[in-house]
């Protein structure tokens, strides 16, 4: 019997397509679009990416709770991909972009250093590339997120490990511990990737807790759905709006996904993509910017960007990252 398919992938398509529209903005020099007063539509599509990577991940411990095997598929999903991004910006993009004589781009040790993207310490610059670009500070400025994913699944491991997806409350002390931090102690979102990690937490432990209560919600989804928006806008009302994000976002999120319509739950036909539409965008629209120059526009180089990225994330769906996630068969 075949499996009724969701709308996962149009959801994880649509969140990187926001990123990558917020970026052609920074990375001419522009001010991003802010979809919310604190957030652009980049920081919505990261915030989408989050709630539904909890819910699937936490979903994928509970289906096979072996870690070692649990560490291995995640591995599988993020690391091949991340590879060919670093290796191909190191050894193409760089000596292509860079404005230091070859031999002194290859004898830097922050060249060499960029190879620690791979073991999740994320570095940002290579020497000379993009240094006159109106975005400077960085080749790939996407990457960020990546440690914090993996971190955020160590923690769903341990939490597994420990028993708390047995005893529910556990993940609510870990959310209240969350929004302590985020909401009492910094006193609101921020943006440095230390503080991401629990900002970022909330959502994907939102997404863990919707996974964890889906018995509950899905036979009720209007009703749910109702009371959360009815709590949102009071949070509006109160003009306390990232609360509000925090309660609706998510589940919204979730129901969309876990939804299975009629055309956008045929969006994966071809292959996933969304991986590599966030991880490949950011360098690609930094070359274009970079050899077309500002002044070609935002539509023109916008649309040039995303041609050369699509073909790019399926390329590498389809000869690295389905055969690296063909490998998880044999750990079953």
């Amino acid at each position: 019997m075949q499996a009724i398919k969701n709308n996962f992938d149009s959801l994880r398509m649509l969140a990187a397509l926001m990123v990558i529209y917020s970026h052609q903005h920074a990375l001419m020099g522009l001010f991003e679009p802010a979809a919310l007063p604190f957030m652009t539509w980049g920081g919505i599509g990261v915030l989408i990416f989050f709630s539904i990577s909890g819910f699937l991940i936490t979903q994928s411990w509970c289906n096979d709770p072996r870690a070692l095997q649990y560490l291995y598929k995640r591995l599988l999903r993020l690391w091949p991909a991340l590879f060919l991004v670093t290796f191909l910006s190191v050894v193409v993009l760089g000596p292509i972009e860079t404005n230091l004589p070859l031999y002194e781009y290859w004898q830097s040790s922050q060249t060499w250093a960029y190879f620690r993207n791979l073991i999740f310490s994320i570095r940002h610059e290579l020497p000379g590339v993009f240094s006159n670009s109106p975005y400077p500070k960085a080749v790939n400025g996407s990457l960020w997120t990546i440690p914090i994913e993996f971190k955020w699944y160590l923690i769903i491991m341990l939490l597994g490990l420990i028993g708390f997806f047995k005893r529910l409350v556990g993940l609510w002390v870990v959310m209240g511990i969350l929004v302590y931090i985020v909401f009492w102690k910094h006193n609101g979102p921020h943006e440095s990737p230390r503080q991401w990690l629990a900002e970022l937490g909330i959502f994907f432990m939102a997404g863990c807790l919707i996974q964890r209560y889906q018995y509950y919600w899905r036979p009720r989804i209007f009703r749910v759905s109702l009371v959360l928006s009815v709590v949102a806008i009071l949070f509006l009302v109160f003009e306390q709006i990232y609360p509000a994000v925090i309660i609706i976002l998510p589940m919204v999120s979730i129901i969309f996904g876990t939804a299975s319509w009629v055309g956008v739950n045929q969006a994966g036909r071809w292959g996933d993509p969304s991986y590599g539409l966030y991880i490949y965008a950011f360098p690609l629209q930094q070359f274009w910017v970079s050899q077309l120059g500002v002044g070609s526009g935002f539509a023109i180089l916008f649309l040039i960007s995303l041609t050369s990225i699509v073909i790019l994330a399926y390329a590498s769906w389809h000869l690295v990252e389905k055969h690296a996630l063909a490998l998880k068969r044999k750990l079953n």
